[in-house]
């Protein structure tokens, strides 16, 4: 939604860097999308197997609640970032 937002014309994909890097410069969620990049490689790492057949064992539990705050965190500050643009 903050593409959306930015009138950015995206199209689908899973790689948040380029997401980010899509805004416009300057623009004040770039720096905070940018680090999620991490998680890029999660959309297709865990649901197909490698070039070699075997699939990639799963995050552990404690990264995985670490992420799922962190994502929780932001969703809610881009919500309040959207509803002020909103005004």
């Amino acid at each position: 939604m903050i593409l959306t937002d930015a009138d950015v014309k995206y199209g689908t994909g899973h790689n948040l860097a380029q997401m980010a890097e899509a805004l416009p410069a300057g623009h004040p969620w770039t720096e905070k999308i940018l680090p999620l990049n991490k998680l890029s490689p999660a959309a297709t790492r865990y649901r197909y197997p490698s070039a070699e057949g075997r699939l990639f064992e799963p995050p552990d539990t404690r990264r995985l609640q670490q992420d799922v705050e962190e994502l929780a965190n932001l969703l809610k500050e881009a919500t309040v970032f959207l509803a002020q643009t909103d005004e």
